[in-house]
C-alpha cells in the first residue's frame, strides 16, 4: 500500500532499501509563509541548564516516567474534533521541542521516556529495513509493531508536557467522501465533516470541522509551490536529516546498570551499529564525489540542488570546490517528489499514475496522475465495524487481512462474513483497507513505507485509529467467546505447551512458534520442489563461473543469489569472458522466474494442498472448492476524472458521464486463488487456522506475488518460511532497535519487549485489570467514543 510497492515516480532507479533517503539542498530560501509558533508562555524561556534549546517547559527528569503515579490510570485518547484550541496548541508545542532537542538532551531533561523526533523516524525505518524482513508492515507483527510505536511517540509527548494526557486519533469516516456505485449515483452518503457535505443527505453536516483544514492537518495536497503543507500548524514543517539521528547515543544505548561505560556496542540496537541505512542520492551525477553517504556529510554539492549536472537541468557553472559544500540528507523516502528538493513536508495524492490498462480490446490508458476524485478518502462507518467484528474476522491474520490491501492498488482488504463458516473467493466481503488507504489516497511524506512518520499529526492518530479498531476487535473476541481472559498477566496455553495448544483463544491467534523438527521437514521438502532444484543448479552455474570457491546448494542459497539470477532491472547482467553473446543470462533469468504451477508447489509445501487436485485447482485456476478463499482481483478503488479521455460510462439518468469507478483498474490480475490452508500443515498450526489468506498473511517470501521490492527488504531473510523472523509470538518486537520503557510494570528489561509481552501488557482495562496491576496489567490508554 506504501510507496515500497509503487515504481520510482522519478526515474531515480531508486528501489534498493539503502535508498531510503533523499539528497537535497541545504536551509535554502525561507518558506513563503511563516512557520506556525507556539503561543503558550511555559514553552518560551531562555536556553540554560533548565532548557537545551531555549524552547519548551522546565527540565524535570522526574516528571514522568514508567515508574511516575501520574500513568496508574488508564487515559482517554480523544478525537481530534473533541480537542479545544489549547489542547491543540499544547501537543503542537510539545513536538516542536521533539524537533529542536537530541534525545541525549531530552532525557536528561525531561526523563528516559523522551525521544528526539530524528530518532523516532529512523526508528520506524528500522522495522522496514530489517534485513530479515519487514518488522512493521504487511505481516501479523504490523498492529504490535505499530501499537508500540504510537506508544512511544505518545510518552515522549508526555515526558516533555503531562497536561496534554493522551495523543488524538482520528475518526476517519466523519472525513470520507460519498462512496459510489460503479454508475457514480451514490452508496454512501459522505461523512458529516465533509467538505462538500449536503445537509440534505448527511445528518449534522459541518463542514467547519473538516479534518483538512489549517485548524487541524492543514490540505489534503499541500499548496506549496511542491506541494509543500503550507497552511495550518504544520506550514512548512522541515524535514529532519539523516545527520540528526543520534548515532553516538544510540551505538551506546542503554547504559550499564552500574553506571560503567559501554564498551561494547549494545546486541540489541543491531539498526544502529549494523548500519542498516546507507543513504545514496538518487542521482549520481558529474559533481557527485560519491555515491554512498556514512559518518560525513560533505559528499555533495549543496549549492548544485541534488547535485544534478548540465543533462538533468541544473546550472552547469556550479562547482563542487569550496570548503562549505555540505549536503543534506533528508529523510525522505526514494520514490517520492524529490525532484523538488524542497526540504519540508509535501503531500501530494496526485503523484501516483493508475497505470496501463487494457480498455476494450484496443485502447490504452496510460497513468500520467491521479484525478482528483481518486484522490478521495472513502472510508465508512461499516468498514471500520466489519474488521472489528470477531464474527468476520475469526483470529490475528483474518483481521490483518480486513486491514491491508488484498492485492497491491486495491486499497481493499477483505473477510469471510459472520454467516459462512467458510467462503469462496467470491464469497469474500470487501472493505476500503483502513491502513492502506490513508497512506495512498495523501502521499508525500506519507505515502513512503520507511519515512511516512515525518507527516506526524496524521500519521500518528491515523495509526492511534487502527489501534482502536484492533481494541474493539480484542473486546468482539472476548464477547463472542473466541477469547477467554484469565484476569493475569499470562493469557493461557501457547506455543510452548505440550501438546501445542492450536485453538484461538489464546493470544487471539497470533502466529506462534513451531517446533525445530516441523520446520526441518518443511525445509526438506523444497529441496525436492522442481523450481527451487533448478534455480539453485542454475546459481551454481553461474558462480562457478564466476569462481565462487564453495558450490551452491539449497543449504546456503539466499535471497541475493536468487536477484543475482534475475538480474537488476535496467542493468548488465554479468556474464563470463567468451560467453557474452550466449543465452546464458536469459537461461539464469528464467531458472529464477516463478510461474503460477512454481507457486502452486511451493504453497504445497506450506499450505498441505496438492497442486495436482483437480478437485482443488483446474487448468484454469477457477474455483472447485467450498475451500478456496484468498485474493481477490479488485475494482473499486480507481477513478477517473472528469478530463480524460478514458472510456465513458452511462449513469443512473443516461448521461455520459466520467469521474466513477474505474470497473478495469485491476483487469490485468492473473493471480490464482489459493485455497485455505489445510490442516495438519506448517502455515495452518502457525495462522492458528486462519480461513483468508493475502498479501499481508501469512506472508510467504516464496511467491510469485511478492511485494515488488521484497528482495531488498529481506536480504537476509529465509525464503523457506512462511513468516518473517522477528515476528513470531515469542520473538523481540523489533528486534533492531526495541521497544522500551511503554508500559507502568514493565520496562522492557535487556532486550525489549517480546510480541508476546506487548500483548499481556496492553489488553483492554476489562474484568478488574488495570495499568498498574503488575498480576494483571492492561492498557495504559482507552479512546474516547468519538464525535
Amino acid at each position: 500500500s506504501l510507496s515500497a510497492s509503487v515504481p520510482d515516480q522519478d526515474g531515480t532507479g531508486a528501489t534498493d532499501r539503502t535508498l531510503m533517503f533523499s539528497t537535497v539542498p541545504g536551509p535554502g530560501p525561507a518558506p513563503p509563509t511563516k512557520p506556525w509558533e507556539c503561543p503558550l508562555p511555559e514553552y518560551k524561556q531562555k536556553k540554560g541548564p533548565n532548557s537545551p534549546t531555549g524552547f519548551g517547559p522546565t527540565c524535570d527528569p522526574t516528571r514522568i516516567g514508567t515508574e511516575n503515579a501520574h500513568l496508574t490510570e488508564p487515559r482517554e485518547r480523544k478525537e481530534w474534533r473533541e480537542m479545544n484550541t489549547t489542547e491543540i496548541n499544547r501537543f503542537a508545542c510539545a513536538l516542536r521541542v521533539m524537533d529542536e532537542t537530541t534525545t541525549k538532551e531530552g532525557r536528561a531533561c525531561y526523563g528516559k521516556t523522551f525521544w528526539a523526533f530524528a530518532d523516532l523516524v529512523n526508528l520506524h525505518a528500522c522495522a522496514a529495513a530489517d534485513p530479515r524482513g519487514d518488522q512493521g508492515h504487511r505481516s501479523p507483527s504490523f498492529m504490535l509493531f505499530h501499537k508500540s510505536f504510537v506508544r512511544t511517540f505518545e510518552m515522549a509527548i508526555l515526558s516533555i508536557d503531562p497536561n496534554i494526557e493522551a495523543i488524538p486519533w482520528w475518526n476517519m469516516p466523519l472525513d470520507s467522501a460519498p462512496v459510489l456505485f460503479l454508475n457514480g449515483t451514490e452508496k454512501v452518503p459522505a461523512g458529516k465533516y465533509y467538505k462538500d457535505c449536503d445537509p440534505k443527505k448527511t445528518k449534522d453536516c459541518d463542514p467547519k470541522k473538516y479534518i483538512w483544514t489549517d485548524k487541524y492537518f492543514g490540505k489534503q495536497t499541500g499548496s506549496g509551490p511542491n506541494f509543500e503543507v503550507a497552511d495550518g500548524r504544520w506550514a512548512y514543517r522541515k524535514l529532519h536529516r539523516y545527520g540528526d539521528f543520534d548515532h553516538e547515543y544510540w551505538s551506546t544505548y542503554p547504559p550499564n546498570p552500574n553506571g560503567d561505560p559501554v564498551t561494547k556496542p549494545p546486541v540489541t540496537n543491531e539498526c544502529v551499529v549494523g548500519k542498516w541505512f546507507s543513504p545514496r542520492s538518487p542521482k549520481v551525477g558529474k559533481l557527485r564525489k560519491q555515491k554512498e553517504f556514512d559518518d560525513n556529510l560533505d559528499q555533495n554539492c549543496v549549492r548544485c540542488c541534488n547535485g544534478q549536472d548540465e543533462e538533468h537541468g541544473q546550472d552547469p557553472t556550479c562547482k563542487c570546490n569550496q570548503t562549505k559544500d555540505y549536503v543534506d540528507v533528508y529523510m525522505r523516502g526514494p520514490t517520492l517528489d524529490t525532484a523538488t528538493c524542497s526540504p519540508y513536508v509535501t503531500r501530494n495524492p496526485n503523484g501516483r499514475g493508475v497505470g496501463t490498462v487494457k480498455i476494450g480490446n484496443e485502447k490504452q490508458f496510460d497513468g500520467n496522475g491521479r484525478s482528483d476524485q481518486d484522490s478521495l478518502l472513502r472510508y465508512t462507518q461499516h468498514d471500520f465495524d466489519a474488521c472489528a467484528n470477531s464474527n468476520n474476522t475469526r483470529n490475528w491474520i483474518e483481521w490483518q487481512n480486513c486491514q491491508e490491501e488484498n492485492l497491491f492498488g486495491t486499497l481493499e482488504g477483505v473477510y469471510c462474513p459472520a454467516d459462512k463458516e467458510t467462503c469462496t473467493q467470491s464469497e469474500l466481503e470487501k472493505v476500503f483497507a483502513l491502513h492502506s488507504s490513508a497512506h495512498d489516497k495523501t502521499l508525500g511524506e506519507i505515502g513512503d513505507v520507511t519515512t511516512s512518520p515525518s507527516d506526524p499529526a496524521l500519521f500518528f492518530s491515523y495509526h492511534a485509529y487502527i489501534d482502536k479498531n484492533f481494541m474493539v476487535w480484542q473486546e468482539s473476541m472476548m464477547d463472542t467467546g473466541r477469547f477467554t481472559d484469565p484476569v493475569k498477566k499470562d493469557l493461557g496455553h501457547h506455543d510452548q505447551s505440550d501438546p501445542p495448544d492450536l485453538t484461538n483463544k489464546n493470544y487471539f491467534g497470533y502466529p506462534r512458534n513451531v517446533k525445530v523438527e516441523d520446520w526441518q521437514a518443511h525445509v526438506d521438502e523444497f529441496v525436492n520442489v522442481q523450481f527451487i532444484d533448478g534455480m539453485v543448479k542454475a546459481s551454481n552455474q553461474r558462480m562457478t563461473l564466476r569462481n565462487w570457491v564453495a558450490p551452491v546448494s539449497f543449504d546456503h542459497f539466499d535471497l541475493q543469489l536468487w536477484q543475482d539470477l534475475l538480474g537488476k532491472d535496467g542493468q548488465t547482467q554479468w556474464m563470463p569472458p567468451g560467453h557474452q553473446n550466449s543465452s546464458l543470462a536469459e537461461q539464469w533469468h528464467d531458472a529464477a522466474t516463478m510461474n503460477d504451477t512454481d507457486a502452486k508447489m511451493i504453497y504445497q509445501v506450506h499450505a498441505g494442498v496438492d497442486p495436482k487436485d483437480h478437485n482443488v485447482y483446474n487448468v484454469d485456476h477457477k474455483i472447485d472448492t467450498e475451500d478456496f478463499l484468498g485474493p481477490a482481483c479488485s475494482s473499486l478503488t480507481n477513478v477517473w476524472g472528469e478530463t480524460n479521455d478514458a472510456e465513458k460510462f452511462t449513469n443512473a439518468k443516461d448521461e455520459t458521464a466520467r469521474g466513477v469507478f474505474n470497473p478495469l483498474f485491476s483487469s490485468n490480475c492473473d493471480q490464482p486463488t489459493f485455497p485455505s490452508p489445510q490442516p495438519g500443515s506448517l502455515t495452518h498450526n502457525l495462522t492458528q487456522c486462519a480461513r483468508t489468506y493475502s498479501t499481508s498473511g501469512p506472508f510467504i517470501y516464496m511467491t510469485k506475488y511478492r511485494p515488488p521490492d521484497f528482495f531488498n527488504r529481506g536480504r537476509q531473510a529465509n525464503p523457506t518460511l512462511p513468516w518473517i523472523p522477528g515476528t513470531l509470538l515469542q520473538d523481540i518486537a523489533l528486534g533492531g532497535l526495541p521497544f522500551r520503557n511503554l508500559f507502568p510494570t514493565d520496562d522492557g528489561g535487556e532486550f525489549g519487549y517480546s510480541n508476546k509481552e506487548i500483548i499481556e501488557l496492553s489488553m483492554p482495562c476489562l474484568h478488574g485489570r488495570a495499568p498498574n496491576n503488575k498480576t494483571a496489567p492492561c492498557s495504559p490508554y482507552y479512546y474516547s467514543k468519538g464525535e
